[in-house]
């Protein structure tokens, strides 16, 4: 199997023993061979997923960021919001355990500007802009959730913004590069829970 990131298409190897600095690893990533090496014998889809963060992390130049834990809750994130991309304006998405509402909002506007969405943490809404459609929406949708993630971990040493721009928008077309591997996420599922 081959996931592609970015500019890039990396084989998957399943690996028995996969070992670094004498100690057991859950995945490896090889630039140099465009390879994922996942440890067979524990959970290889999810450290995929972990890889795939990681990998996206380092080339939107974040690579510093300690990126297992917000993977970890972004896994989590996709798994609890089944249908994620079919929102309507009765819907709630969790986030790390705690329900945002969505509102659709005609001319949404943050600090005079119009804008495609907000996270408003303090109330745990995310509202959205009622003209989206499509990619767009779905694009939006993904980048304020990844806000509300951020600010579950509270990653103070990174500029957010930048960060949830970049990797929301760069998971984004990971997601839409790779959608027999997303498909378990069921994202554009018609049924929510």
């Amino acid at each position: 199997m081959n996931i592609k990131i970015g500019p890039h298409v990396y084989e998957i190897e399943l690996t028995k023993d996969l070992v670094h600095n004498y100690k057991v690893i859950n995945f490896r990533v090889d630039p140099a061979s465009s390879t994922i090496h996942l440890n067979e014998a524990y959970r290889p889809d999810y450290n995929l997923f972990r890889a795939v963060c990681w990998i996206i992390s380092e080339q939107i130049g974040f690579g510093d960021v300690e990126i297992d834990a917000f993977s970890a809750a972004l896994f989590g994130f996709l798994y609890d919001n089944i249908g994620l991309f079919n929102y309507t304006e009765k819907d709630q998405v969790i986030v790390a355990g705690v329900g945002y509402d969505i509102e659709i909002v005609e001319n949404l506007t943050l600090e005079s500007s119009s804008c495609s969405g907000v996270c408003n943490y303090a109330e745990q809404v995310i509202s959205l802009n009622k003209d989206l459609k499509g990619s767009q929406r779905e694009e939006t949708i993904l980048h304020e959730c990844v806000h509300a993630i951020i600010e579950q971990y509270l990653f103070s040493e990174i500029d957010v913004e930048e960060f949830v721009h970049r990797f929301s928008n760069y998971f984004y077309m990971v997601i839409i590069d790779n959608k027999e591997y997303f498909k378990d996420f069921n994202l554009w599922s018609a049924e929510r829970e």
